[in-house]
């Protein structure tokens, strides 16, 4: 390649606009024991109007991935723009700690999944997980939609040229 050509940018950086979300999902042996977990969910898409379904991509090195393959089950809560910032702190993965009290977002118990809504979230969609499939270094989790919830209208969130930079 000649210096002067300019790098072609990946495939995902060409796919504008891509909504936020907060991926939420649970894990632990019995009720008492389920702990909350989230992260920020770019790679979320509707696949399916009847039945309603979802599909999200998350890479197979995350702690996310091994919670939903134990428990086949998420959360895709929809952040409003003003959220940007508690959206940031759930993104370093690793290191421990507790990222809802780090991200000051409040936990809410869903309808029909254990994991948990996002009360500042704008609405919020439960799915179950009912199939997989491989998709190099991530897998694509196929939710069937079991609840929806909607708290209140605003602007969301979208990844800006795929460059990881929240914009309204």
């Amino acid at each position: 390649m000649d210096k002067k050509e300019a790098k072609e940018p990946a495939a995902y950086k060409l796919m504008y606009l891509d909504q936020v979300y907060l991926l939420t999902t649970a894990h632990g042996v019995t009720e008492k024991e389920h702990k909350p977990h989230v992260i920020p969910q770019l790679w979320a898409t509707p696949i399916s109007f009847k039945p309603q379904m979802v599909a999200i991509s998350v890479a197979k090195d995350r702690f996310t991935h091994h919670i939903l393959e134990e428990t086949k089950e998420f959360v895709l809560n929809i952040p409003g723009s003003e959220l940007a910032p508690n959206v940031w702190a759930c993104a370093p993965p690793g290191g421990g700690g507790d990222k809802f009290a780090r991200s000051k977002l409040t936990v809410l118990k869903a309808k029909k999944v254990k994991a948990p809504l996002i009360k500042e979230c704008l609405a919020a969609i439960e799915c179950k997980v009912v199939d997989k499939a491989d998709a190099g270094d991530h897998t694509l989790f196929i939710g069937d939609v079991v609840a929806t919830h909607k708290f209140r209208s605003g602007t969301v969130m979208v990844n800006a040229c795929g460059q990881h930079e929240f914009k309204v």
